[in-house]
């Protein structure tokens, strides 16, 4: 997770947002500059760019077969003969870089057969929605959110200020989390001008409707973003420190 994706700033300022990529979710810091449109435009050349693995004796690129800690606790019953047939084909597979295999919560084989090494950070992409969503079921259980049916536009009342569309304050934050807030997206060809764009939150929630709310998905990593503004809101403090402390 970079560092600028999260809603950073008070009311009265602009903001930025975040996706996450720590390995976590993007969050937090450091004051807004004129550099700020550099930055996003790079995010979007990494978004755009095409996910090819390094080549043996490039920086990044992990030996064949290298494995990490492969025995670093006891079988807990596995078959190790079918494990081995498994990531035997694993490795055949062009677009698979790393195979983990956990039992009762305990690591039992990590094995990269390509592209960095497992112990090197990596561009995790969308898999930042799963852990913005897995970070909103944490604010409902501690009471921060009320639920999947609030409404998110409370949230955004600055950016919304003289927006006509009654439908906007029927979007939900379980709308956002299913990718149905009927938003014109911001992913696919409208995802370079979001990234170019000041400020992200504003971009995103005020997208023309396109869809009534829960009617259709329509991906845009712009739902998660505002999840993760959202939270930021609710819990007080970023998205990043929030899941440092909560996952």
């Amino acid at each position: 997770m970079t560092e600028h994706e999260t809603r950073l700033y008070p009311r009265n300022g602009m903001r930025r947002a975040g996706l996450l990529a720590l390995a976590l979710v993007l969050a937090a810091c450091g004051p807004r500059g004129a550099e700020q449109p550099v930055r996003e435009a790079k995010a979007a050349q990494v978004e755009a760019a095409p996910d090819l693995p390094a080549r043996p004796g490039e920086a990044g690129a992990a030996p064949s077969g290298h494995v990490l800690d492969g025995e670093r606790v006891p079988t807990r019953g596995l078959d190790t003969a079918r494990v081995a047939r498994a990531y035997a084909r694993a490795s055949a597979l062009p677009r698979l870089r790393c195979m983990l295999v956990a039992r009762h919560g305990e690591i039992l084989r990590e094995r990269c057969s390509r592209g960095p090494a497992a112990s090197q950070p990596a561009n995790v992409k969308s898999v930042s929605k799963s852990i913005v969503s897995a970070l909103v079921g944490i604010a409902i259980a501690q009471g921060r959110l009320r639920g999947p049916d609030q409404p998110i536009a409370p949230f955004f009342a600055e950016e919304l200020r003289g927006d006509a569309d009654p439908r906007k304050g029927r979007i939900t934050v379980g709308h956002l989390l299913s990718m149905q807030s009927g938003l014109e997206r911001t992913s696919g060809p409208g995802y370079g001008r979001w990234v170019a764009s000041r400020d992200w939150v504003r971009y995103a929630v005020t997208r023309p409707m396109v869809e009534e709310p829960g009617a259709r998905m329509l991906y845009s990593t712009g739902n998660t973003h505002l999840l993760s503004a959202l939270l930021t809101e609710a819990t007080g403090s970023s998205t990043l420190a929030y899941a440092r402390e909560r996952l």
